[in-house]
């Protein structure tokens, strides 16, 4: 069976958040897994949850997480592009997510690219 775990670490602006899928013969072995994975990586597991879900569903979910992904603190655009936060902290609504890159089509586009299904 396929299992969806959530592991989330970090503290304040530079909290992270991670999807990761595994494969194991029951809840207990996914739930060992999954602990084993976020003690590596220097988080928590926040969510497991049997998935069987298709490679499009995965990709649809990936790309929402990214739209929605708040950029790090020393994010550099590139091609003449200036941010300049002033007043505007990490922690505010205002702060640039990822829609400020990409539309939900180009984000599809580039994970499809990153994870070699293109």
């Amino acid at each position: 069976m396929q299992y969806m775990a959530q592991i989330q670490g970090g503290a304040g602006p530079d909290v992270w958040d991670n999807e990761v899928f595994i494969d194991a013969s029951d809840f207990m072995d996914a739930a060992q897994q999954a602990s084993a994975e976020a003690e590596e990586s220097g988080g928590q597991v926040t969510f497991l949850d049997q998935c069987d879900c298709s490679e499009t569903e995965a990709l649809d979910r990936a790309v929402s997480r990214f739209l929605t992904w708040k950029l790090p603190l020393g994010f550099s655009p590139d091609a003449g592009i200036i941010f300049r936060p002033g007043h505007i902290t990490t922690n505010s609504l205002l702060w640039p997510t990822g829609t400020n890159l990409l539309t939900a089509t180009q984000a599809r586009d580039m994970l499809r690219r990153v994870l070699g299904v293109a």
